[in-house]
């Protein structure tokens, strides 16, 4: 009789990467100090349902950071390491190298959605969350792949998984594929001034 063996190959899969304390406590309330005082940057953006952004193709929110906070002095250097350690970790060419291409800083009213969206055109995406609680809307990830939508389910794993989501917690970096759809899931915020610091890099 012949021996059956059953080898399980796991294919494509999907790397983001969770930086802990990558900013202290104090360093994200010195940024959000920094933006409370300089809201003439700030405008409407339609990602989210109540809020505002410094969002724009040419802003340099990181550079702004490095440069005007003086607790965040290596900020745009120590973003640039995590993201080409994360870059080769993913065998990822990175083309600009020595800056980060366009960063933001944005702030949700409560009430506010952060709708689901992929960052197109960069090749790697992040956010650290800089004030942010246990009220705060959470950061969801979707399956690329289709096939976890199509077939009826007897239970969920990592292979028919439409979605996952992670409790954002303050200081924390989450680093991925800039085409992976995110979002807050339709989940609600209901933190005052929700904030966070996200960018595009190639």
């Amino acid at each position: 009789m012949r021996e059956v063996e059953i080898e399980d190959i796991e294919l494509f899969p999907v790397l983001i990467q969770r930086v802990n304390n990558f900013l202290t406590p104090e360093q994200c309330k010195d940024i959000c100090d920094y933006y409370r005082n300089h809201r003439e940057g700030f405008h409407d953006i339609s990602l989210l349902t109540d809020g505002v952004s410094t969002w724009e193709f040419d802003s340099e929110s990181h550079k702004e950071i490095t440069n005007n906070i003086p607790s965040c002095s290596t900020f745009t250097n120590d973003m640039v390491n995590v993201i080409m350690e994360y870059a080769s970790m993913l065998g990822v060419k990175m083309y600009c190298t020595q800056d980060i291409v366009t960063s933001w800083v944005s702030i949700q009213n409560v009430g506010s959605v952060h709708k689901r969206h992929k960052h197109t055109g960069s090749q790697i995406a992040g956010v650290i969350y800089l004030n942010v609680d246990e009220n705060s809307n959470h950061i969801t990830f979707y399956n690329p792949n289709e096939f976890a939508s199509f077939p009826p389910l007897s239970h969920l794993n990592r292979y028919n998984l439409e979605k996952q989501t992670y409790v954002p917690k303050l200081g924390t970096l989450y680093l991925f594929p800039a085409w992976l759809n995110h979002g807050s899931d339709d989940m609600v915020n209901k933190t005052p001034d929700r904030t966070i610091f996200s960018f595009n890099t190639f």
